[in-house]
């Protein structure tokens, strides 16, 4: 037999156990998760979130605590508590004219006026306005995340796992939320990863 027949079919086994797993599970386990986040930026965002969930769409929505709209986000998901809630942590704020500001007092993450950064990486359209392109201190970051963490416990009680927002989890080895002691918080350590679709 060939070597590449043999790669072929050793690939080919290597595969099917790989996924013989997810394919074994009970039918009533969920197959796909659908999330929708930003709930809290705009009361159009939080009229979209809770009709995708109402209308079977969406089975996870991720809501930001800083947002201007999150008391009636906070209140609308109270409402409805067998939503699956995650909490979308924030560290920018890319809107030209809506902002969001930290709850926290952070100044390696804000602009002049006191708002979030508006952009994680550098962009072209905000010279020197992303965090990459600052001096950001990961104390600032841990103290806010903490912060969000305890407001959106206090106001949402089936907060289930946490998320970031423009990728403000994972933009450095550094940060890393699986480093801030979560004990004290009665959610899961599940973090969710996204793929963003653009049609």
């Amino acid at each position: 037999m060939k070597t590449s027949n043999v790669k072929r079919i050793l690939c080919g086994c290597l595969l099917f156990a790989a996924t013989w797993p997810a394919f074994s599970q009970p039918a009533t386990n969920p197959r796909l998760i659908i999330r929708a986040d930003d709930m809290g930026s705009f009361r159009s965002a939080n009229i979209a979130c809770m009709e995708g969930y109402k209308n079977g769409v969406e089975t996870c929505i991720e809501v930001m605590v800083v947002t201007s709209w999150f008391p009636e986000a906070a209140r609308l998901l109270r409402e409805n508590p067998g939503i699956d809630v995650g909490l979308h942590l924030t560290l920018t704020s890319e809107w030209d004219n809506v902002k969001w500001r930290p709850l926290t007092h952070c100044p390696s993450l804000t602009d002049s006026n006191g708002y979030f950064l508006p952009m994680m990486s550098p962009n072209p359209a905000y010279p020197g306005l992303a965090i990459l392109e600052n001096t950001w201190s990961l104390a600032e970051i841990e103290q806010e995340a903490r912060a969000q963490i305890e407001m959106a416990l206090k106001n949402i009680p089936q907060i289930s796992h946490i998320s970031g927002h423009m990728g403000s989890t994972g933009f450095d080895p550094e940060v890393d939320i699986n480093g801030i002691d979560l004990s004290r918080y009665p959610i899961s350590r599940t973090f969710c990863v996204g793929l963003n679709f653009n049609f």
